[in-house]
């Protein structure tokens, strides 16, 4: 009898291990430099799930309180034309980005393939330059696809406009 109430405490421990928000490791990160309006892709290697996890990463930019723009759309100015860190090095790219956005930063999310972690990389529009690299990793074991991983960036784009991530009701999980 003794172990039934210290199982049904184990497993409300683990149930509550399982909705936390993931680990966000801050790699690089310039602190001069904060963002107010971010343009944003997701790299998952699917031409749909990309597309999915960049509205993800636009509403947690923006429960960060960043304005946010996505690359894939069709406005942004960029629409097929491949994203990729080493595209954002040529000036001519960041110039049209920033004119088509009025971004302050590009914010790229890359999903590694199984779900294990994913990245978030922001360069500066006017530069190039990196101000932020965090690794993002799922304290559930892993992200159940790309969409829910860009969700997750909410620390580290809280983290780049500023302002030190706090939990919001909207943020904490239902039980």
């Amino acid at each position: 009898m003794r172990r039934t109430p210290a199982a049904v405490i184990l497993a409300a421990a683990l149930a509550a291990c399982a909705s936390m928000p993931p680990k966000t490791d801050i790699l690089a990160r310039n602190t001069s430099f904060k963002a107010r309006v971010v343009a944003v892709a997701a790299l998952t290697g699917g031409g749909r799930e990309d597309a999915l996890a960049a509205r993800a990463l636009v509403d947690a930019a923006r429960r960060a309180g960043l304005t946010a723009t996505s690359l894939d759309e069709s406005d942004a100015g960029l629409a097929g034309t491949p994203i990729s860190l080493d595209a954002l090095s040529d000036p001519r790219v960041l110039a049209q980005v920033r004119a088509a956005t009025g971004a302050d930063a590009v914010v790229l999310l890359t999903y590694e393939p199984g779900g294990a972690s994913a990245r978030i990389d922001a360069l500066d529009a006017a530069s190039g330059d990196s101000v932020l690299r965090a690794t993002l990793t799922p304290r559930s074991g892993v992200f159940s696809d790309a969409p829910d991983a860009a969700r997750s960036a909410f620390a580290a784009l809280a983290t780049l406009a500023g302002r030190p991530p706090t939990a919001r009701l909207d943020d904490i999980p239902e039980p």
